[in-house]
Parts: C-alpha cells; sequence; structure tokens
C-alpha cells in the first residue's frame, strides 16, 4: 500500500484558559515540519487533515501568553490540549500535578511560572518571590537576601529545591539561600496543613524551587538568557536544555553573574560586587510503573560585604551609623571583592524512585547528600586577611520514605512518610579565631501523616499531623575549654485546612499548632558575625517555642474582568526567640562591632494582603498591600523585624502585530514602603528609616524566529527618579543609602 494512502490523520488542536476552563479564540497554531499555520475558531479550535504518520512540533501562541510546543508521534488522529495563563499576574492557589507526590498534597500554593520569573528580571530568588502575596524579605545590602512569608522570617521557613530540603548555614540573616532561581521551571510558596511534611521549621512557609523533568520531544530544545545591568555592571547568563534520551528525560541547567560595586543615588557601595555560578543535571526515567530521577547540584558565589560596615574602634562605630556617606567610601566603580568578603559552595546529590502499586497507591523512596562550605573573610592584622574568620563544613544525609494512599474512596487520598536527617557541622582550626558556631552533630527521626477528603457541596479538608525527635551534640567553647553539650527535643505539630468553592470564588482555611526546637546558632552563637557586622551571643536556657495559627485566604473571579486574592494569618507564638541589639559596642582585637543577644518572649504575628487585577482585553491594573503587625506581648512593645506596610501598583498595556513585532508588553510599577514606626528606641541602634516612594518602568518585546518559537527581549529601569532611601529590612541601613537607579535589559531565546 501506498504511503500516500496513509496521509488521512487528522490532529485537531484545543485551547482552553487555566482559569475559567473557557476556550481561547484566535491563538495562533503553527505545525514546524510542514510550515503550516492557523488560528483557533470561536471554540478555540483548529484541525489538519490528510497528515502523515511521523513526529511533529506544534507551537501555540496568543499575546499575554508565552508559546508553547508540544512534541508528538502521530499513528493515528489525535485530538491535542493546550492549557495558556491569561492572568501570569494573579497567583492562583493552583494545584500542581506532576509526578512528584510531593506536589500532589497541599492545594494551598501560590507560584512564579516561567514566564514571571524571566519578568521579574531579579537577580536573587528572594526578590523573585516579592511578588506573591504575603512575601517580603530582609536584606543585607543590595544581593543577599532572605524571604519573609506573612512575617516569619529565618528558622520559620524552609527551603525545598528539586524535592529535598536546603540544608545550609542558613542561620544568619546575611546567609542568602545557596539556590539558582532564574534556572528554576516553577518557584512556589506552600502554607497550610501540607507544610507539615518538610518539618517544624516550616511554620511560618515553604518556597519549593522545582524542574520540569519529563520531556517527550527526543530533540534537544531549551533556553539561553543574556542579561545585563547598569548599577553594579552586571553580566548574568542562563541555560537550560532538554532532550530525551535512550538514557532517558535528561534536563541540563547553568548560570554564571558577575557584579561589581553597586551605587546609591550619590555615591559607590564600595566591596560589593558579587561572583555566582550554578550548574544541575537531572536524569529520570519511567517504565511501566516505575519512575526514577537522579540529580546532581552545584552552588559556588563569592560576596562582598559593604566596606563601611567593618569598622576599626568605637569611636569610629559611633560615627559611621547613621552616616549620610559610609567610611572607607570609594570614589571609583571596581570588580574588586576584598575582605571583609564570604565565599560559600554547595553540593548535592538526589536519588528519587516512585513505585506505583495497586489501586494507584505510590511508594516513594528518596535520599540525598549535601554539603555546603561556608569561609567569611574579615580585614585581619599582619597580613592575615587571605586566611578565613569562620569556616564552617556542614555534611547532611536525608533519607525519606513516602506511602500515598488512593485506594479506599475515590474522594479521599493520604500520604504516610517516615524521614531521617543527619547534620555535622566542622569548623576548620585554621582560622585562629574561637568559633561562632560550635561543632556539633544533629540527629532527626520524624513522621508525619496528611490526609484529604474531597466532601459534597465542592468542601475539600486537609490535615497534616507531625512528629519529631532531635538530638543534639555540641562542643562547647567556655574558658578555654570544650564542654560536651547534650539536648534532646520531641516536638509535634498538627494542621487542618478547608478549601470551599463558590461559583468562582475560593475561600481556604487553615489552623495549625507547630512546636519548633532552638536552633544551634539561637543556643551556642559566640562571637562576631561578620556578614551582619555584630557580635552575636546565644541563649542556652531557649526552650522551643510554639506556635498556634488561624489563616483565611479568599480568590478567584470577582467580575469577568476582575480577580482577586485576599488573604489574612494570625500566629499566637510562646517563647519566641529573636536576635535584639543589647545597645552595647564592644572593642575587640578585630574591630569595634554592636552586641546581640537571643532572647524569647510571647509574640502576636498578624498578616493582611491583598491583591485586586482588572484585566480588560490589552491592558491590565494590579494593585496590591501587604500589613504585617509584630507585638512583642511579654514587654508591650513592636516586634522587631517585621515588615512595614507596602504597597504596589503596576498598570500594563499590551498590543500585537505592530511594526513586525509579534507581541509589545509595556508597564509602570509604583512601589510605597511605609516607615516602621512600631520599634521601641532601646531596640535598634538607629531610628527606623522614613517612608518612600518608587517607580520602575519596563517594555518587553516578545518576537518569533522561523521556527515560530520565542525571543524575548526585556528592558526595565527601577527606581527611575533615582530616588535617595533606606529600608528597614536592610541591614545595612546604619551604614549607607539603599541603591539607585538600574537599567537592565534581558534577551531570552528559545529553541
Amino acid at each position: 500500500m501506498s504511503i500516500y494512502a496513509q496521509c488521512s490523520l487528522t490532529v485537531t488542536i484545543r485551547v482552553t484558559d487555566h482559569h475559567d476552563h473557557d476556550q481561547v479564540p484566535y491563538v495562533s497554531v503553527y505545525l514546524k515540519e510542514l510550515n503550516l499555520s492557523a488560528d483557533t475558531d470561536s471554540l478555540g479550535q483548529s484541525s489538519w487533515e490528510n497528515l502523515c504518520p511521523g513526529p511533529y512540533h506544534i507551537t501555540i501562541s496568543h499575546v499575554g501568553c508565552p508559546s508553547q510546543t508540544k512534541f508528538i508521534e502521530l499513528q493515528k488522529s489525535e485530538i491535542i490540549d493546550f492549557v495558556i495563563e491569561h492572568h501570569d499576574e494573579i497567583l492562583e492557589q493552583i494545584e500542581i500535578t506532576d509526578i512528584d507526590p510531593n506536589t500532589q498534597l497541599g492545594k494551598h500554593r501560590s507560584t512564579l511560572q516561567r514566564d514571571q520569573i524571566f519578568e521579574s528580571s531579579k537577580s536573587s530568588i528572594t526578590e523573585m518571590l516579592q511578588i506573591i502575596p504575603g512575601v517580603s524579605m530582609i536584606r543585607t545590602g543590595s544581593s543577599i537576601a532572605k524571604p519573609i512569608i506573612n512575617g516569619m522570617v529565618g528558622h520559620r521557613l524552609v527551603m525545598v529545591n528539586q524535592g529535598i530540603p536546603q540544608e545550609s548555614q542558613q542561620w544568619g540573616l546575611d546567609h542568602a539561600p545557596e539556590i539558582e532561581g532564574s534556572t528554576a521551571d516553577k518557584i512556589s510558596v506552600i502554607q497550610g496543613p501540607a507544610a507539615v511534611q518538610y518539618g517544624m521549621n516550616a511554620l511560618g512557609g515553604v518556597v519549593i524551587v522545582e524542574p520540569i523533568l519529563l520531556n517527550t520531544d527526543p530533540h534537544l530544545h531549551g533556553e539561553i538568557n543574556l542579561s545585563t545591568q547598569s548599577n553594579g555592571r552586571s553580566i548574568r547568563t542562563s541555560t537550560i536544555l532538554r532532550k530525551k534520551s535512550p538514557l532517558g528525560h535528561l534536563r541540563v541547567a547553568g548560570s554564571y553573574l558577575v557584579q561589581g560595586d553597586m551605587k546609591s543615588p550619590s555615591y559607590y557601595l564600595t566591596n560589593t560586587g558579587q561572583q555566582t555560578g550554578s550548574f544541575d543535571i537531572n536524569l529520570s526515567r519511567e517504565k511501566n510503573k516505575w519512575f526514577g530521577t537522579t540529580s546532581y547540584s552545584f552552588f559556588s558565589s563569592q560576596q562582598g560585604i559593604l566596606r563601611g560596615a567593618h569598622i576599626n574602634n568605637l569611636t569610629d562605630l559611633e560615627l559611621a551609623i547613621g552616616r549620610k556617606k559610609p567610611l572607607f567610601t570609594n570614589d571609583d566603580f571596581g570588580y574588586k571583592i576584598e575582605a571583609p568578603r564570604q565565599t560559600v559552595t554547595h553540593h548535592t546529590v538526589k536519588i528519587q524512585n516512585i513505585f506505583t502499586l495497586k489501586n494507584d497507591d505510590k511508594l516513594e523512596v528518596k535520599s540525598a547528600i549535601q554539603a555546603n562550605d561556608r569561609n567569611e573573610f574579615d580585614i585581619r592584622r599582619s597580613n592575615r586577611t587571605t586566611i578565613p574568620a569562620l569556616s564552617l563544613l556542614l555534611f547532611n544525609t536525608f533519607n525519606e520514605v513516602n506511602w500515598q494512599k488512593k485506594a479506599l474512596q475515590k474522594n479521599f487520598d493520604a500520604k504516610i512518610s517516615f524521614q531521617h536527617k543527619y547534620l555535622f557541622n566542622k569548623n576548620r582550626p585554621e582560622t585562629g579565631i574561637l568559633p561562632l558556631i560550635p561543632d556539633y552533630s544533629q540527629h532527626h527521626f520524624a513522621m508525619f501523616g496528611i490526609v484529604q477528603w474531597a466532601l459534597p457541596h465542592d468542601w475539600h479538608l486537609e490535615s497534616g499531623l507531625r512528629g519529631e525527635y532531635r538530638s543534639i551534640l555540641a562542643g562547647v567553647i567556655r574558658n578555654s575549654a570544650v564542654s560536651i553539650i547534650k539536648r534532646q527535643y520531641s516536638n509535634a505539630a498538627i494542621s487542618l485546612g478547608t478549601r470551599k468553592k463558590f461559583q468562582k470564588i475560593t475561600s481556604y482555611t487553615d489552623l495549625s499548632i507547630v512546636s519548633r526546637p532552638p536552633d544551634i546558632s539561637e543556643l551556642y552563637s559566640n562571637g562576631l558575625h561578620q556578614g551582619v557586622s555584630g557580635i552575636e551571643e546565644g541563649n542556652p536556657m531557649l526552650v522551643s517555642e510554639t506556635m498556634y495559627r488561624i489563616g483565611q485566604t479568599i480568590s478567584g473571579n470577582l467580575t469577568e474582568h476582575s480577580l482577586i486574592n485576599v488573604g489574612g494569618h494570625y500566629s499566637y507564638i510562646n517563647d519566641y526567640i529573636y536576635i535584639l541589639p543589647t545597645g552595647e559596642n564592644r572593642l575587640t582585637i578585630r574591630g569595634a562591632f554592636p552586641v546581640y543577644n537571643y532572647k524569647s518572649t510571647d509574640a502576636a504575628l498578624f498578616n493582611m494582603n491583598a491583591r485586586w487585577i482588572f484585566d480588560k482585553s490589552d491592558w491590565q491594573l494590579l494593585t496590591q498591600a501587604d500589613y504585617t503587625y509584630g507585638q512583642d506581648l511579654t514587654n508591650n512593645k513592636g516586634l522587631v523585624r517585621t515588615p512595614p506596610f507596602t504597597s504596589r501598583l503596576n498598570l500594563q498595556y499590551s498590543f500585537e502585530n505592530k511594526w513586525g513585532i509579534r507581541e509589545i508588553k509595556c508597564g509602570l510599577e509604583s512601589f510605597y514602603n511605609a516607615r516602621q514606626n512600631r520599634i521601641a528606641s532601646e531596640d535598634d541602634f538607629l531610628v527606623t528609616p522614613e517612608a518612600y516612594f518608587l517607580q520602575h518602568v519596563w517594555i518587553r518585546l516578545r518576537l518569533h524566529h522561523k521556527w515560530r518559537s520565542d525571543i524575548d527581549i526585556l528592558l526595565r529601569v527601577d527606581n527611575v527618579w533615582n530616588t535617595t532611601y533606606r529600608d528597614y529590612l536592610n541591614r545595612w541601613r546604619y551604614f549607607a543609602d539603599d541603591t539607585g537607579r538600574n537599567v537592565s535589559l534581558s534577551i531570552k531565546s528559545n529553541f
């Protein structure tokens, strides 16, 4: 039989909207192999007839949405479904249905997709997350940042990279997550009952960085991103490659950034350059009822510490705090990173296997090894500056067995897990300085369960329970002698959440009780923490803190063109652990530094956030407000490091097929940060800074090359008016102004 007699196959394309599942008309559809183009009709469909069997790439594109490509091996007539995200600025509480069972439980999540990560044009994962309601950040300068979720920060948040809780020297507020966000496929924030599977430190929330591991296309595809910024004169490049091969589904990603001294509106911030690099590789395979993945990731960073924050004597320290221009400021730009500085490398190896059992039950076995090497360099006498003043190596193993039950009823899911985690932290002796953090080892044994019920009338119920045992063995130096300290903690967490859909509005409610033991740094810190230019002293009398929390979120469509997301979270915390300046400045052989102590109190945190979007055809208006109220109940005063009130207003306009450009999208952003006026004067070294207002503008061009894949060009100007300001949550605000105007250009190409 002639091959032409076989060319009678039909491919039908159906395109629907992610939010309301309506058909999307006038979507451009392209069949690469035959160079055929079409548009979907009023029903969101388009068809090609009389096709021969064989491989085909199908690409769709629509204004306001990133292009999507699917690969098929056509053997019979097929219907291919695409789902597009019209409102990529509204972060819905969505269900993720990847093969990884960790993402199937816990529907209360907000997600940044790949296109939003590019459009944010930010250099750190924490900065990217700020567009999510309820998320802010605490910074040490311009490039070191940690997320704050509904007022929670530090040991109350967990970072998860490729399904593994990130273990690093994360006790310092100046220790940015050693995770590269620019190469992630999606970044999510999870709250509610599902967070209990990640540990007691997840009482504030979980940040999950996820790659897409499955790729059905046997051809090599990927993305190349190149960007540059005027402030710091940075150059950044990142690449993602995907291919299905005989070995399995391969994903390779890497990035590199070099940046020099940042600049305030009036002067250079001397010694604030950075260099970071990352690489990760994932190989996934699936066969019958088995899925396995093996991955390796590497992250390396070198960060300069503002020279004007490292002072040699008490007199200069008093002069340095609150100066308009920091001490030791150079008049010229430079890329050189000198002491004080930090260097960090992080390695992770993961092996994961998922077996599908009877009745679609799943058994998952996961193991990982992590190694984190942190070095901090001070300005030291006698040519010892090149010798680190702090050198720590943290080794971690993580093992987890999950069983997910789906067979009891169609409307019931359950997951039970056993975890073991081992940490070993070692100070290198060549520093010649008593260690800030003692040598220690920790064992964590944990068990948790999560259950979900789909109830009548669109009600969904979810509950989580976790028990954890932690043993600590630490070598604490006291009076030049080492004391071996043993500590044991048993902690529990319970959480209950409900979800109810009312037509186009969905309501989420969660109740939690979580007990978190103190971290080793909170108990036994003793010395100079160079990154924050302060002496930190732990408190061995600290006990576990217990949080009682209630949260409520409402999201959905008010009208056809209007979307809303409103959330409120209240937490009452017994024995809340925090670090507070004592008011003392102490002179050491390494310089003069303020002194901080770890303390505990009863505290209350209340966060309220709201987002409203009006989306009409080619323009969009977004407004967002966020307020956190933190109160030290024991001492009846404001809680330190609580984010002030902030608000955002974004206006976007887009149009297509102008001047030979497939799509043009431009935006104007306004950001207001109020003064934090609830902090007592004795709890800080300097009065809190004034409120400030910033404006940003950007334009994005989306082009198509001959394969109809996207080429995106993004030009952005932050702090358009070069406003001088200091941010309450920037630890360098005592010594310098924040960064000034920044012009960035990013180019992304898919192939």
